[in-house]
């Protein structure tokens, strides 16, 4: 999967521009627009119901990926909460909230109710930027206590889907959050012969071919169509979607290709050592690296984004970025 400096560039602008403003608070009645006097307003307090809807299904949404490998813990739940106050403000939703704990409440909601987001999902499937944003945030989620597991992968995938994102764009957003390649920038010889395997590929298959192999195979074993053995059709789509991974991390860089980070001033790309300040590629937040054996896992503390990238995909971050 090679990508240019424009469509990273891209890439960027969607998942840091934020959130796009308005775009569910254009739902309420046309309420968002004062100059708007051709159009009927919903009342106050069915205004305030929508955006209690509408922030309820959002949390639903980020609770589906919390709610794959365990119940919600108190971490998860404070950054759900987090990432529907900043959707709040950008989709114009909070003066339409009486107090914060309104918000926090209807939060709460959407957490126990994770199959309530279709309003979200509809919305989003109309508006690229919207779905590359909000698959970014759950992501988030995913990666809020250090690591993301096969379960949670395949509940990405299927959210990937019904927003609307074909699965270069999702794998675009995956690999700022997902390493499959190791310390050194690459997936090993024996972890990519079984990635291959499980698709029905050869190591050497061409792109396209994966793609073919992968797309049959995720929609043979799809949750959906095993109603009476999903546990095992969700455990083989996230080894499906594991090798397609592996396969698809050319961008990587070759083996033996050394991590970079991008300096504390902003102005270079550094070889990262334990202890120092670095900037995450995303959001630009400043954070301290871990130890040796936990430097290829270090995440951004504000957005969970990885903070180090083989030289080559750091170097187009970095180029994208400047």
């Amino acid at each position: 999967m090679g990508i240019g400096g424009a469509v990273l560039g891209g890439i960027l602008g969607a998942l840091v521009g934020g959130p796009v403003g308005g775009a569910m608070g254009a739902l309420l009645g046309h309420s968002v627009d004062p100059m708007d006097n051709k159009k009927p307003r919903a009342p106050a307090q069915e205004q305030s119901r929508q955006a209690r809807h509408i922030l309820a299904g959002l949390a639903s949404m980020l609770a589906r990926v919390a709610h794959a490998d365990r119940e919600i813990d108190a971490r998860e739940r404070a950054l759900i909460l987090d990432i529907c106050r900043n959707y709040a403000v950008q989709w114009g939703l909070g003066k339409f909230l009486a107090s914060d704990a309104e918000l926090e409440a209807s939060v709460d909601v959407g957490i126990a109710t994770p199959q309530a987001g279709e309003l979200i999902i509809k919305r989003a499937r109309t508006e690229p930027r919207m779905a590359m944003d909000l698959l970014h945030q759950l992501w988030r989620v995913a990666a809020g206590d250090g690591r993301i597991d096969d379960r949670e992968r395949t509940v990405l995938g299927q959210l990937a889907r019904e927003l609307g994102l074909s699965d270069e764009q999702s794998a675009q957003v995956a690999m700022f959050f997902l390493r499959t390649e190791g310390m050194h920038g690459a997936s090993t010889s024996r972890e990519r012969r079984d990635a291959a395997t499980v698709l029905g590929v050869s190591v050497s298959a061409a792109p396209e071919e994966v793609k073919r192999a992968y797309r049959a195979l995720a929609m043979k074993w799809h949750p959906d169509r095993h109603p009476n053995n999903v546990k095992d059709a969700q455990e083989r789509t996230a080894s499906i979607n594991h090798a397609r991974d592996v396969l698809f991390a050319a961008d990587a860089g070759p083996a033996g290709e050394s991590l970079l980070a991008w300096s504390d001033g902003g102005n270079a790309l550094v070889e990262p050592k334990p202890g120092d300040v670095v900037r995450c590629f995303l959001c630009e937040t400043r954070n301290r690296l871990p130890a040796k054996e936990h430097l290829d896992t270090a995440r951004c503390g504000r957005c969970q984004a990885l903070v180090l990238y083989g030289a080559q995909l750091a170097q187009r971050l970095f180029a994208a970025r400047h």
